[in-house]
């Protein structure tokens, strides 16, 4: 185990001193976010294929899984890596973003719209807009997929509230 000494014990132990504890709460959520993001993507394209009012056969069933997941592979999981793997970061250089849902809740979905752009641009090849329109509607789509998945676990388990990773937190 980690040989841990605080210089004044009625402070507690320092940021450096401290065992780095955050990472099975980052794996957690992470696991859960992911199982989120995929699972709703799923249940919207399912509603998406119902609502169309045509049962599909085995070829239009194949065609529909295919291109949801190409989808879920170019475009929704990696804008949902790169901002959890942002937040993790921002969260441990400046914790008073992880502090409160004040900031969390809009930074996670600011971030996952910046990200939006390169995912977009280089990974989410099967998409070509015709217009801004196209941008924007899928961007809110995108962003708004990936930053409810990653905000819903943080709501919901009390481990992921607010704090739960910024650096000042008291790790145990």
């Amino acid at each position: 185990m980690h040989e841990v000494r605080a210089a004044n014990p009625a402070r507690g132990l320092s940021v450096r001193e401290r065992p780095p504890r955050w990472w099975p709460a980052a794996l957690g959520w992470a696991i859960c976010s992911a199982a989120l993001l995929a699972g709703g993507f799923a249940a919207l394209v399912a509603w998406i294929a119902w609502h169309a009012g045509v049962s599909p056969g085995p070829m239009q069933l194949q065609a529909w899984i295919a291109l949801a997941t190409r989808v879920l592979e170019q475009a929704l999981l990696p804008l949902w890596a790169a901002t959890l793997a942002s937040w993790l970061a921002l969260a441990r250089g400046l914790p008073a973003l992880d502090r409160g849902w004040r900031t969390l809740a809009p930074g996670i979905a600011l971030l996952a719209a910046l990200w939006f752009a390169p995912v977009g641009a280089f990974g989410f090849t099967m998409w070509t807009p015709r217009d801004a329109h196209d941008v924007l509607g899928t961007l809110a789509l995108c962003a708004g997929g990936v930053s409810v998945a990653l905000l819903l676990p943080r709501w919901l388990w009390r481990r992921l509230a607010p704090g739960a990773f910024s650096a000042a937190r008291p790790s145990g």
